[in-house]
């Protein structure tokens, strides 16, 4: 299943507005089982193979707008862990493609608030 800029949005969350500890959450709008499905992404790291071909992705996610039966269901879900997968991965193509490094609505573009001392 192809995933495309109209299967999800950003949703940024509203009850921490701090540029330091901003959030930004992803809502399956794809016609599917998990429609409205929100979740955020912990760590993200990706491990190129051997051949350099192809790289393996890893990452953590919370699903975050299920009652907490839900939540553990979807979370052990392969089927949902492997679509999430699939959308992280569009996601980060997506970035690359259009120079836009970032995910989600925020338009700070200082990596690092505090000043460096060196």
């Amino acid at each position: 299943m192809a995933i495309t800029e109209g299967d999800y949005s950003y949703v940024d969350t509203e009850y921490d507005v701090s540029p330091e500890s901003a959030l930004t959450e992803v809502r399956i709008d794809a016609d599917n089982a998990w429609n409205g499905v929100q979740l955020k992404f912990g760590r993200v790291a990706a491990r190129v193979g051997e051949d350099e071909e192809f790289a393996e992705l890893s990452f953590h996610f919370e699903v975050t707008n299920q009652d907490p039966h839900n939540t553990e269901e979807l979370e052990n879900d392969t089927d949902f862990q492997h679509y999430v997968g699939d959308l992280l991965t569009h996601i980060i193509s997506t970035a690359f493609d259009k120079g836009d490094y970032r995910i989600g609505g925020d338009d700070n573009t200082d990596d690092n608030p505090a000043e460096s001392s060196s």
